[in-house]
């Protein structure tokens, strides 16, 4: 999202390298969790086994949504796509509700605090809510014409990828609280 929001795509090998490295670890990970749920293990034990492999499958789509969002960054610096002020400061805002989400999933594991699950969901409302309101925002400067048409695919592609990154987030949690 800086590298959207900054006209920056000077982090691509760093958000390559990072999808490289979730790849890697999803496929060694759900290698491991199959070896454990071979074994004989415990009910509590083969829910656990399971809710990981959503954790796993979660965090390697969000990585998939940041390589998504860089190529449209990419797309809006190469071919010099102006995004209003307006439309910049929309996105940030509703990236900063999804960047909560992520903290919060994130420190899960390490925390028993029970507020953060009631957070995170109120943040991902935050974000479904957003997700409309900056839609029919974009729509409006699209008719005033204050908006082009591939600036608004971009914008749009952003509202939904980040999202989508708030629902895996937001599936982190829910797991969280359940294993």
């Amino acid at each position: 999202m800086r590298a959207f929001i900054d006209q920056d795509s000077g982090r691509a090998a760093e958000v390559a390298q990072h999808e490289d490295t979730i790849n890697f670890l999803n496929h060694e990970i759900t290698t491991y969790l199959i070896q454990i749920g071979q074994q004989d293990i415990t009910g509590s034990d083969a829910a656990l086994v399971g809710s990981l492999y959503h954790v796993i499958n979660d965090i390697e789509r969000i990585g998939d949504h940041a390589e998504n969002i860089l190529e449209y960054a990419m797309k809006r610096e190469e071919d010099k796509v102006s995004i209003s002020e307006a439309g910049i400061s929309e996105l940030s805002e509703m990236y900063g509700y999804v960047k909560d989400i992520l903290s919060l999933a994130s420190t899960g594991f390490d925390s028993s605090d029970n507020t953060r699950v009631d957070k995170a969901y109120a943040l991902e409302a935050k974000v479904d809510e957003m997700q409309e309101l900056l839609t029919d925002r974009h729509i409006e400067r699209l008719n005033k014409s204050l908006c082009t048409p591939v600036a608004g695919m971009l914008f749009t592609n952003i509202i939904t990828n980040l999202e989508r990154v708030a629902d895996h987030a937001i599936n982190i949690v829910g797991i969280e609280d359940k294993a």
